[in-house]
């Protein structure tokens, strides 16, 4: 499964998926939280593609993942539309997103 974390935070749920053996890529708008996902996922040996950006912008093809994951990060973007339309852009058809 291909999964995008999109407003990953630390990190915690994307490295937890990629051990389960998900193909995780994470996109965080914080920086320092990239580097604290990036120390967890080198904890675990673990190959984690990490975006510092907003999600306004996402420079992936489209229909990239099976599923991308947006928790509690929405309310906190400068154009909720624009961040919607890109992953209805970067989701398969038929992929699921799980929005909070």
């Amino acid at each position: 499964m291909r999964l995008l974390d999109l407003g990953a935070g630390m990190g915690g749920f994307a490295v937890a998926a990629a051990l389960h053996g998900a193909q995780v890529t994470v996109s965080e708008y914080n920086l320092a939280y990239c580097r604290i996902t990036q120390l967890r996922a080198d904890r675990y040996g673990l190959s984690v593609p990490i975006l510092n950006g907003a999600g306004e912008h996402l420079p992936f093809t489209a229909a990239q993942y099976d599923v991308v994951v947006c928790w509690d990060v929405i309310e906190h973007v400068q154009d909720p539309a624009a961040v919607l339309a890109e992953i209805g852009r970067v989701l398969r058809p038929g992929g699921q997103l799980f929005l909070t």
